[in-house]
Formats: structure tokens, sequence, C-alpha cells
């Protein structure tokens, strides 16, 4: 049995390609249908709520009642050492009889001397602590403010305001928070010079 071969003519063969091309790019094409869309519909905005003002009172509030305040219970004060106090002496009696007819009741009674607050080894005076802010201020003066870095020149400011507060406390009579104030600008200051 023999096998024979179609052979196709190649005008014939170049159709079918055409043909067969377009069929498959018409299939890979698709046309849209062209739609009109309408426009969204507004949105309805709902009316503002009615406003209700109320008219002011003329008259004031009347004024808070004062609550007594708790009484809070009274801290004991501080006891300071006492000074040992001279025991009382008889007055001489008088050699002449007319004053020793006065009555012993005392009507001239001795002066007593005055209480005085003894130092603790830690106070100052006033004096001392001023001597302690005009070296602190001297000091100062010596530092070259120019030549800080910014933390030093923090530095410096602190003890300024410190001089100032000293100050203060001093026309306040504050001695104890003066001479401390008066002691940290002396060190800040001393540490100031040293750099």
């Amino acid at each position: 049995m023999r096998r024979t071969l179609l052979t196709v003519p190649p005008l014939v063969r170049a159709c079918l390609v055409v043909a067969l091309a377009s069929t498959l790019t018409s299939a890979c094409v698709s046309t849209k249908a062209q739609v009109a869309v309408e426009p969204p519909q507004p949105l309805m905005v709902p009316a503002a709520p009615p406003r209700i003002i109320v008219p002011t009172d003329p008259t004031p509030p009347p004024p808070p009642e004062e609550t007594p305040v708790p009484a809070t219970p009274a801290r004991p004060r501080p006891t300071r050492p006492s000074t040992p106090r001279p025991a009382p002496t008889e007055p001489a009696k008088p050699a002449d009889p007319a004053e020793a007819a006065k009555p012993p009741n005392g009507t001239e009674a001795a002066p007593v001397p005055a209480p005085t607050l003894e130092m603790q080894p830690g106070d100052r005076g006033e004096g001392a602590v001023r001597q302690q802010l005009v070296k602190a201020a001297d000091d100062l003066q010596k530092v070259n403010y120019a030549g800080l870095s910014n933390d030093l020149k923090a530095q410096y400011d602190t003890a300024k305001r410190f001089i100032t507060l000293s100050e203060q406390a001093l026309r306040e009579q504050n001695l104890t928070f003066a001479a401390t104030l008066a002691d940290k600008a002396g060190a800040i200051a001393t540490l100031l010079l040293r750099r």
C-alpha cells in the first residue's frame, strides 16, 4: 500500500493561514459597549439643629460657704539644749536699818540676763555668709565665660543664681538657707576657676 501525500498549493495554504490568524485575532479583541453612566445623586445635608440660647442671670451667684478647716494637731516644737542658769542668790542684807525695813518681796528684782542663742558647730553668722558670697563672686569674675563649654556655662549661670538667692535669703534672715547656697556657689566658682 502506497501512501500518497496530499499536497496543498501555496496559495491555498496562505489563505488558510490568513483566515486562521484573523479568527484568532478577532477572538482576542473584544469590543466594549459604551454605557451612559448617570451622575451620582447629591448628598442630602440635614438642616442644622435649632440653637437654644439661655439668658444669663443678672444676679451674681451667692458666695460659697466657708467650710471650717479641720484642725491639724500642733507639732511639738523642737527643744534646744538649755544653758545652765545660775541659781538665784539671796540679796545681801543691808547694814543700814532703813534699808532693812524694805519689804523682802523683791520690789526691785535683780536683772536677769537675756537668753542667747547658741550657735551650733556648723552654723555661721551673717558676716561669714557674706564673705563666702564675695569670694564666690570674685572667683566667678576671674572665669573666662566665653571660653567655657555649654555645660560649664550652665554651671556658671547656676552659681550666679545661687549668689542671688543667697543674698535674698540673707535679707529674709534665713541664715541656714543663705549659708547653704553660698557654699554651693563657692564650690562651683572654685571648680570653674581651676579649668
